[in-house]
């Protein structure tokens, strides 16, 4: 495959994409179900109004990718590099993300149900905005993330390193942490612990 073969309308289906160059691409209305992707390089690319369904992004590099309006089914990354990822208006339903380096990643206007993050750096990242059902982090690095217009009823962050975590104080109802974490969002509440 080649990179005019993959921005082509045609949707691409139970494909095995290894070692290859497809970065700096726009691509739209492209349906891509039941594929792997090994050793690919899909950096700085422009998906619009895609449909992603049961793939596998395997030590992949989508870093500064953007992706508006697209549709994500049970996709899983592992071992990939997600720098700078936009995703605007998503749909994310069964999403995995592991042992991945998804530094200043922002998740913007998006729908969220069973996205689970695994040992992730997730620093400096957003998630704005997010209707979130069922979403889950463990062991994940979420220094200085922001957390804004979104809610956090139920989620748990105990096993995550929150440093400088910024969480809009109205949305921190029912967030699970560890004590702590509790006394590093006692500053978002403007409360000094003294010993």
């Amino acid at each position: 495959m080649n990179k005019k073969d993959f921005t082509k309308e045609d949707d691409l289906i139970s494909e095995e994409l290894n070692n290859l160059n497809l970065s700096n691409l726009e691509v739209s209305n492209k349906n891509i179900k039941l594929c792997t992707f090994t050793y690919t390089n899909l950096d700085n690319n422009l998906f619009e109004n895609a449909f992603f369904e049961k793939i596998e992004f395997t030590n992949c590099d989508l870093s500064n990718t953007k992706f508006i309006d697209c549709n994500f089914r049970e996709i899983k990354f592992t071992n990939c590099k997600l720098v700078g990822v936009n995703l605007n208006n998503c749909h994310l339903t069964k999403v995995v993300i592991d042992n991945s380096l998804c530094k200043y990643f922002n998740l913007v206007d998006s729908k969220v149900k069973d996205l689970t993050i695994e040992n992730s750096d997730f620093t400096e990242s957003t998630f704005y905005n997010i209707i979130n059902k069922d979403l889950g982090f463990n062991q994940s690095k979420l220094i200085k993330m922001e957390f804004i217009d979104t809610n956090l009823d139920g989620l748990d962050l105990s096993t995550c390193d929150i440093t400088n975590i910024k969480i809009q104080p109205k949305y921190l109802k029912g967030l699970k942490v560890n004590l702590i974490q509790a006394i590093e969002l006692s500053k978002l509440l403007g409360i000094d612990i003294v010993e």
